[in-house]
């Protein structure tokens, strides 16, 4: 993967783009300090994007110390919009 610097401008442009997932394959949290990299692309398909955790806004999150909200606040947040698949209830 290249490294690419973006303006602030081009980076919030990609935060507000529609994304869906890429495939209907159904997903499982990993475990404490395991990780997944969920497939994300835009409607046009022309970008692409993988599911991530970064420090966010406490603002937009409602409850963090709750996984399973958490995540569905951070997609709202990604404008994820046609959802990955998750077994969401297997987050402790």
């Amino acid at each position: 993967m290249a490294n690419v610097a973006l303006t602030q401008i081009e980076a919030d442009g990609l935060l507000v783009l529609e994304k869906h997932r890429v495939d209907d394959r159904v997903w499982s949290p990993p475990g404490r300090g395991g990780k997944i990299s969920v497939p994300l692309a835009s409607v046009d398909g022309r970008e692409s994007f993988f599911l991530w955790a970064f420090p966010v806004p406490l603002d937009h999150f409602s409850n963090v110390s709750d996984a399973t909200q958490t995540l569905q606040d951070f997609m709202d947040y990604c404008n994820v919009t046609r959802r990955p698949r998750m077994q969401l209830e297997l987050f402790p």
